[in-house]
């Protein structure tokens, strides 16, 4: 029966252009992994170490939906390094500038995604704040608006300029837990 699934879903998506594709809703991420395709993981969601993280909707650079579906069926990765990054934070471009460097080492395990949530006015973020923060860094990885205050919500007493989600499980790691990238995002 899961093989149907698959196969249905994988007929689905290369039937149907990216804005008729039901499971997708419109977003503009093509599916990789037909297998996570199938849909997201079951809650309880939350957002500590160990939690399913919920199902966050963005904007991508031109104003299109994307959900963290999206960005969980677009790619083979086994782990997400989600940078929640704010443009008066001093600390996300730091924690920024690690994660270039570490992206230069060229993984093949891991993606990237730029997620931000407020302007230097620490205002609610936009598209067009999602584009200055891709041209001002050269950023090469997805950088999406959080413009819902989802992140600051999330992490109000646990901010940290990253957050690693294991792709198949959508679980936020642990300490325990965490790829060798770790020990880069965090020295």
């Amino acid at each position: 029966m899961r093989a149907l699934l698959i196969t249905i879903v994988a007929l689905l998506a290369c039937a149907c252009g990216e804005g008729d594709n039901p499971e997708y809703a419109g977003g503009p991420l093509p599916v990789v992994d037909t297998e996570r395709a199938l849909g997201y993981p079951d809650g309880p969601y939350g957002s500590g170490e160990g939690d399913v993280v919920p199902n966050w909707g963005f904007m991508n650079l031109d104003g299109e939906a994307v959900d963290m579906q999206n960005i969980r069926a677009s790619t083979t990765a086994r782990h997400l390094v989600l940078l929640p990054s704010a443009e008066w934070m001093e600390g996300s471009r730091v924690m920024l500038q690690r994660a270039l460097d570490l992206d230069g080492q060229g993984r093949d395990d891991i993606i990237f995604v730029s997620a931000v949530f407020e302007d230097d006015g620490r205002a609610a973020a936009t598209s067009n704040d999602a584009q200055l923060w891709q041209r001002t860094h050269t950023i090469d990885w997805m950088v999406v608006a959080e413009e819902e205050g989802q992140f600051r919500l999330a992490w109000r007493e646990d901010m940290r300029a990253a957050v690693l989600v294991d792709l198949n499980t959508m679980r936020r790691l642990t300490k325990e837990d965490r790829p060798a990238i770790g020990g880069v995002l965090w020295p």
